[in-house]
């Protein structure tokens, strides 16, 4: 059995590898656990639906108004008579005068403002839940990455391992054949440098295997296990024309830029509402009693229409729209720029996936011209065809194919992923069918209409 196997044998039974099966060791395993958990997303999906009650404050704009007033006071006052036609001499007067009332207001038409407000703030929630597509698709292409990083570093510690299990043994048979006269001192002092040099790549490799651990649970929130191969690659479109096409339709920040658009249309029509008049009915009804030496008591009811023109506001009006129209002209100009880079992002990602499947190919052939290189200069080296620096170079050169092999492995789908991503196709269905998927549509449906009531929510 050869090295190579043993060494295989031995990560297998790892202790480690026992323990994985309590932690993330898939892809979908892993995005579910930061889809559901990861903090920015959370607070992500509170702050849309936190704009779905803009929705119930511009329906208010509708509704009437009922408030109860009233007032009730002391009053201790001496009356003077000194100076009257009679002669009674001074009065001393207390009392408790009170006032209650109930008010009620009923807007009739508020010059379009109502309506105006009800379209922004369904263009604010579109707004808000492509941004909450956008930071999802972030948080699963990040998770992706430090899944595919993990792996990636996984691989590459097992080659460094097995390449320093060969170094240790190539300078124990060096040292042996030197005792036997087979090789010089050279031989012997080259292969303890080249294993030298092979334990302080393993220490890196291991390093970097940490760190990019850390990365992994700082999206997921937990470690990973010993996490399993490279996942299999998602579905992309088959040219870039249509990758584009589809960008086009569906990338999130592009939809929010459109969204936005129709908000800032929406603020137009409702800051020039103030230049309508407005009409609504006012009623209430009221008693007020002040027990005065005269007792005086008033009961009452009245209901009137009133009718609010604007004639001149300083130019208040005027300036707000102003103001509103040029915001209205710089988000087409930001739609603009966004558009020119979502086709940016989807270009490089199309030409990073071409780059590294053509690449794959390449590394592969590397890999397996180097295992046999390998393998033929480790036969030569024992009938002396071969010298020791001759395999120490063979060694070295599969362990540099075996890293850009995996390595260009782990491109390429992080490129597929990042090109779902520019498309606006990535999402938790694209990864994992069990997990059900946060729809904000919901969410504003249970609280679209509640009038009253902090709780109901």
């Amino acid at each position: 059995m050869t090295a190579r196997v043993w060494f295989a044998v031995f990560l297998c039974c790892a202790p480690w590898a026992v323990a994985a099966e309590t932690l993330p060791v898939t892809l979908e395993e892993a995005c579910t656990l930061a889809y559901q958990t990861h903090p920015q997303l959370k607070a992500a999906r509170l702050q849309v639906e936190a704009l779905d009650e803009d929705y119930n404050k511009a329906l208010s704009g509708f509704r009437p108004t009922v408030k109860v007033f009233g007032d009730k006071g002391y009053v201790d006052e001496k009356v003077d008579k000194r100076f009257g036609d009679d002669n009674k001499g001074d009065r001393v007067d207390a009392r408790d005068p009170y006032t209650l009332g109930v008010a009620h207001k009923q807007p009739l038409y508020r010059g379009g403002k109502t309506l105006a407000e009800m379209d922004l703030a369904l263009a604010q929630i579109a707004v808000g839940r492509e941004n909450l597509r956008h930071q999802t698709q972030q948080v699963l292409l990040d998770t992706i990455k430090a899944y595919v990083g993990v792996v990636t570093a996984q691989e590459i510690v097992t080659f460094h391992r097995e390449y320093q299990h060969i170094l240790e043994e190539n300078v124990t048979i060096t040292e042996a054949r030197f005792q036997a006269d087979d090789v010089t001192m050279t031989d012997v002092a080259l292969s303890k440098s080249r294993a030298a040099r092979a334990r302080t790549a393993l220490r890196q490799a291991e390093r970097t295997l940490a760190a990019h651990r850390a990365d992994f649970m700082a999206m997921v929130g937990t470690l990973p296990g010993l996490l399993r191969d490279f996942p299999k690659s998602p579905k992309t479109p088959k040219t870039l024309a249509a990758a584009t096409e589809r960008a086009l339709g569906k990338n999130p920040l592009l939809q929010a830029a459109y969204r936005t658009i129709e908000a800032k249309d929406a603020d137009v029509d409702r800051i020039s509402s103030g230049y309508r008049p407005e009409l609504s009915v006012e009623s209430q009804i009221y008693r007020q009693e002040d027990p005065s030496f005269d007792d005086q008591r008033r009961e009452g009811a009245e209901t009137k229409v009133v009718l609010t023109i604007p004639l001149y506001d300083g130019g208040m009006v005027s300036a707000w729209t102003r103001q509103a129209k040029k915001d209205r002209q710089r988000a087409s100009y930001q739609k603009d720029s966004v558009y020119r880079d979502v086709i940016r992002d989807v270009t490089l990602a199309w030409r990073d996936l071409e780059t590294a499947t053509l690449d794959l190919e390449t590394t592969a052939l590397e890999v397996t011209s180097a295992l046999k290189a390998s393998e033929g200069m480790q036969e030569e080296l024992d009938m002396g065809f071969r010298s020791t620096l001759d395999f120490l170079d063979a060694e070295q050169d599969l362990l540099g194919a075996q890293r850009r092999f995996t390595a260009t492995k782990a491109q390429k789908l992080v490129a597929e992923y990042t090109l779902l991503a520019a498309m606006g196709a990535l999402d938790i269905r694209t990864i994992s069918k069990k997990t059900k998927p946060y729809n904000p549509k919901d969410h504003f449906e249970r609280v679209k209409g509640l009038s009253y009531g902090w709780w109901q929510e």
